[in-house]
């Protein structure tokens, strides 16, 4: 049974599309962009295009936010903040930066770490280990990265 309603480019939540398409979609000359509903968003959910953009957008956005909260690495940055979402996201780095030695049971909540343990284990790894499991992970999406720049710049 699905746990999140993540899909598409990025894995948006329902959520998360709404308010990327609210923050960016004017700019791609969405209408109501600002205001929309997430039934009016979800209208725009398949369009793959529009999904690149936005994820574009989001990761530009995330890489400067972790440089802020003392991120060193660019992709574990922006693998932290979307999939962790901005509050647990901006949680974990700011941890990190104050004591990578930290364990993630500390900083997360038993929640997050059973639905993710291909990233934080049982709990007891540091978040040094886990943000070294997000960067190998964002390696591991070059591709599709490449793949979502292509087509954002192809417009």
């Amino acid at each position: 049974m699905a746990v999140s309603t993540a899909h598409g480019y990025g894995q948006f939540t329902d959520a998360g599309w709404m308010d990327a398409l609210n923050r960016y979609g004017e700019k791609y000359e969405i209408n109501s962009a600002g205001t929309l509903s997430n039934r009016n968003a979800a209208k725009y959910r398949t369009n793959k295009d529009l999904q690149a953009e936005m994820l574009a957008e989001l990761t530009k956005a995330n890489i400067a936010k972790g440089r802020v909260l003392g991120g060193v690495d660019d992709n574990a940055n922006v693998y932290a903040l979307h999939n962790l979402g901005s509050g647990d996201g901006q949680r974990f780095l700011r941890a990190l930066a104050k004591d990578h030695n930290t364990s993630v049971a500390d900083v997360l909540s038993k929640e997050v770490i059973k639905g993710n343990p291909s990233l934080y284990g049982n709990g007891s790894l540091t978040l040094q280990d886990a943000y070294e499991r997000m960067s190998a992970a964002m390696a591991g999406g070059q591709q599709y990265a490449d793949e979502a720049r292509n087509l954002s710049q192809a417009k």
